[in-house]
């Protein structure tokens, strides 16, 4: 059995992740990650019309729409895996205390995952576990001509460029309308003096942002963080 994501870890990989993508260094945004357990017995607590039998320290903090919005998750796997991000999100909150942060989420069966970061509009994240398995084939709509090399050469699996593209279509501001196969992996390489980590520079559709991400493996996940920001501000 794979043992528990930790929280302190993750979270230092995040903030050095940050500071690494912004040439000022990223003082003052103030990178935070949160990680919950999915319970399925949060489920049951989403059975019925009215919400108000939630924890109340959870729905004390809800608003109305996202209270029915949890009552309209169609399963009991989903609605669990629901109340884990919305209590990443409120960790998220509690942590700016009511400043501006921009965030992204994301979830296996297991595990939520949340991260936050003051004044920066494109923020990804992507969980998946890293034993998935991706068909083979399926890199023909997975990946553009231009990326075909870094599979076939052994640089990225296609888990990887999967959840690279995911957590980039999540950190592009105005994602509305497009698909994940739309971002590119440009370049990767591994990190400096983190051996278990992989840099990568993208570009993605509309708008004028260059994206970088990192994945890595731990406890038996792979995750990916991206950020996105005008062109030439991400140092490479």
């Amino acid at each position: 059995m794979d043992k528990s994501p930790d929280p302190a870890f993750l979270s230092l990989k995040w903030l050095k992740f940050v500071r690494n993508c912004l040439s000022s260094g990223g003082e003052g945004l103030s990178p935070a990650l949160a990680l919950y357990a999915v319970d399925l017995g949060d489920s049951d607590k989403f059975t019925g019309a009215d919400p108000s039998i939630l924890p109340s320290e959870l729905m004390s903090k809800l608003s109305k729409a996202e209270q029915t919005r949890g009552n309209e998750m169609g399963s009991a796997a989903r609605r669990a895996q629901w109340v884990a991000a919305r209590r990443c999100e409120l960790q998220l909150r509690e942590h700016f205390a009511g400043g501006e942060f921009f965030r992204s989420f994301s979830h296996t069966d297991e595990w939520a995952v949340g991260v936050g970061v003051l004044g920066v509009r494109g923020v990804g994240v992507d969980l998946e576990r890293a034993a998935r398995h991706i068909a083979p084939g399926v890199e023909r709509k997975i990946l553009s001509p231009a990326e075909k090399p870094l599979f076939e050469n052994g640089a990225l699996s296609l888990l990887q460029f999967w959840g690279i593209k995911e957590a980039c279509f999540k950190a592009h501001p105005d994602n509305e309308g497009l698909v994940v196969t739309q971002f590119e992996v440009l370049e990767c390489r591994g990190a400096e003096r983190d051996e278990d980590l992989i840099e990568v520079r993208c570009k993605g559709p509309q708008v004028a942002l260059d994206f970088r991400a990192c994945v890595f493996e731990h406890a038996g996940l792979q995750w990916v963080f991206a950020l996105g920001l005008p062109t030439g501000r991400l140092p490479w």
